[in-house]
């Protein structure tokens, strides 16, 4: 399957402002899935300069900076020719297997600082705490039954509502009104699978599948779990699926913030507003 992809972002300014240096996160990351065929960022006013980096989360990012001149409208539009083949995201084994004991899931001693950022930083919360032990002992005290089951759980018992502005990320008002956006499903996730012990990370893209997503072409999150031997592991919590080929990662983090699909910051007295449209398309 051949896709082409338009992302079109542009800010318009009440006044003139200046740009600080941009960052900008729209290149698909590397999978075995997926070969990239084309990537072509155009960005107006054109910048005085542009570089391509991996940040240190290995995410590619492109760090643009502008001409000191005032202006009232940035666009940045990336065109995007990707080939994705079949993927079977169950074709895996876990080795060693994540041991379970004290209500926890425990990872071999070596991955542990590795996975430190992955890892619950704050106390666990109270909120989750029996829900998830039910549910870890329904499953065995297995690893991947626990996710499989959870996943699953929050697909059938929690609403899925479209947000594409102002979304806050507080995973206890999420599980308590069970209904949200898929940031703040894939970050309620996240926080439930690091208070059992799993390693969780953020990842935004794309989707493509006209099945589970309505138009099938749109700006998607989802969640990643670490499981030894089988590496990064793709669940959507909006569908209550693993990860296949019609999903396309840009960036993974450990952190939200740092999977923003543009940052930077101008200066002036304006006010700004945002347009962004997502245009996925199958080419033969």
């Amino acid at each position: 399957m051949q896709l082409t992809i338009v992302h079109n972002t542009r800010y318009n300014y009440t006044k003139p402002v200046s740009l600080s240096p941009h960052y900008i996160r729209l290149k698909p990351q590397s999978r075995p899935y997926l070969s990239l065929l084309n990537f072509d960022l155009k960005i107006t006013p054109e910048p005085l300069s542009i570089s391509e980096r991996l940040d240190a989360e290995d995410n590619p990012f492109f760090q643009a900076w502008m001409e000191p001149v005032p202006i009232k409208e940035f666009q940045i539009k990336a065109n995007i020719s990707i080939k994705l083949y079949p993927f079977d995201p169950f074709h895996f084994i876990i080795d060693p297997p994540v041991r379970f004991f004290q209500n926890q899931f425990h990872y071999p001693e070596h991955l542990k600082q590795f996975l430190e950022p992955f890892l619950p930083s704050d106390p666990v919360s109270k909120t989750f705490t029996s829900f998830l032990n039910e549910r870890i002992k329904g499953s065995d005290r297995s690893s991947i039954l626990f996710i499989t089951d959870l996943l699953r759980y929050i697909a059938n018992n929690f609403e899925y509502e479209r947000k594409d502005k102002n979304v806050v990320l507080d995973s206890e008002k999420t599980f308590e009104e069970h209904t949200g956006s898929c940031k703040e499903l894939s970050w309620m996730l996240i926080e439930m699978l690091r208070s059992t012990g799993l390693a969780a990370r953020f990842v935004s893209g794309y989707a493509y599948n006209t099945a589970l997503l309505g138009e099938g072409h749109e700006l998607h999150a989802w969640v990643e779990v670490l499981l030894p031997g089988a590496g990064w592991i793709g669940l959507d919590p909006s569908s209550g699926l693993l990860t296949d080929e019609h999903y396309i990662p840009v960036a993974t983090s450990f952190d939200p913030d740092q999977t923003m699909p543009v940052t930077g910051i101008y200066s002036g007295e304006a006010s700004s507003k945002l347009r962004a449209s997502v245009s996925i398309v199958e080419t033969p």
